[in-house]
């Protein structure tokens, strides 16, 4: 079967663009870093009424930058399938935790869109509980990324052909990742320091890694296409010649 190369890099560049998107609407929201964990449910409202539409445009974004996720992660899946063959339990494990860590972006930025919805009328408390629910929601669930990057090194690492379809280091790349992931659920227990859902161990760090992982897989994922591409090419040709 012939590759499909234009629909695969199609699918490759929906991943920067997503991560594009997310840092666009962090900017547009004023969220980066994220607000004050300590804030009161009565400072919470404030800031809402006071950049009402700012934080609706931001969350529009990311609510349409989120789905950017999906066809990037679903030709990480493709690749994977040609390293395992007719069985492919690490593709799929990438594919289904990719797809629920997508809505890690959906499903905050929709309860901080029912925030900013009517925030004249919102009742401090329940603000209060709203807000800590989207930030630890966001912050707090790294679970399905580890499990993402650890199903792309398992799939990567038993690649024993001689051409392999991912270099080995990006398979240990995304064990570093995974691990740097992981910190990101100490938020649950702190309000202020480096644990906090703005701290340098679950905001910063995670973030940054979270950008040079589209770069990285981004990079290796176009040269596995263009590979796949030839390697069918040359497929084809033999073929013809034994015709």
């Amino acid at each position: 079967m012939k590759t499909n190369a234009f629909s695969q890099k199609l699918c490759v560049w929906s991943g920067p663009l997503m991560a594009v998107t997310l840092l666009a609407a962090f900017l547009i929201m004023g969220f980066l870093p994220p607000p004050d964990p300590r804030l009161s449910g009565e400072e919470i409202v404030a800031m809402f009424q006071a950049d009402q539409g700012r934080i609706q445009a931001g969350g529009i974004v990311m609510i349409f930058g989120s789905a950017l996720l999906f066809p990037w992660i679903s030709v990480i899946s493709v690749q994977l399938r040609r390293i395992e063959g007719q069985h492919t339990p690490m593709a799929s494990t990438q594919l289904a935790s990719g797809a629920l860590g997508a809505f890690l972006f959906l499903t905050p930025m929709i309860m901080i869109q029912a925030l900013a919805y009517k925030p004249e009328n919102l009742n401090p408390d329940v603000a209060e509980t709203c807000y800590y629910f989207a930030w630890l929601f966001f912050c707090g669930t790294p679970v399905f990324a580890v499990i993402q990057n650890l199903a792309i090194t398992v799939a990567i690492l038993q690649d024993t052909a001689p051409e392999p379809v991912f270099p080995r280091w990006a398979g240990y790349f995304n064990v570093w990742a995974a691990l740097l992931f992981v910190p990101g659920i100490a938020c649950y227990f702190f309000d202020d320091g480096p644990f906090a859902w703005r701290g340098v161990f679950v905001w910063w760090i995670p973030l940054t890694v979270f950008g040079v992982w589209f770069v990285v897989m981004t990079t290796v994922l176009l040269r596995a296409v263009d590979a796949q591409a030839v390697a069918e090419e040359v497929l084809a040709s033999e073929e013809l010649l034994l015709q």
